[in-house]
């Protein structure tokens, strides 16, 4: 599943592959934070990751359980990279 956050972890861009394996078409995400979907027992951890990432703009592999657009949770194992995202942009429209 290929999503792009903004430095705040709101989704930029999400691909059709979200509905599959989370449940919610792209567009249900566009603008919220993507940090909302962690289990509570979980964030701490994840903002702390987060935070973290952002100042070492180094590549990080997190796994951590998300909310699916039923309620479940499952596991993702995501790896985290900054790009420059005007480049990302600019090729998708």
């Amino acid at each position: 599943m290929l999503t792009l956050l903004d430095a705040e972890g709101n989704y930029l861009f999400t691909g059709p592959s979200s509905f599959k394996i989370l449940g919610y078409r792209p567009e249900d995400l566009l603008g919220k934070s993507g940090l909302d979907l962690i289990h509570p027992e979980d964030y701490p951890r994840i903002r702390q990751l987060w935070e973290g990432f952002k100042e070492k703009k180094a590549g990080k592999v997190i796994d951590y359980p998300i909310r699916t657009a039923s309620g479940e949770w499952i596991w993702l194992e995501i790896v985290a990279a900054i790009i420059l995202i005007t480049r990302i942009l600019e090729r998708l429209s």
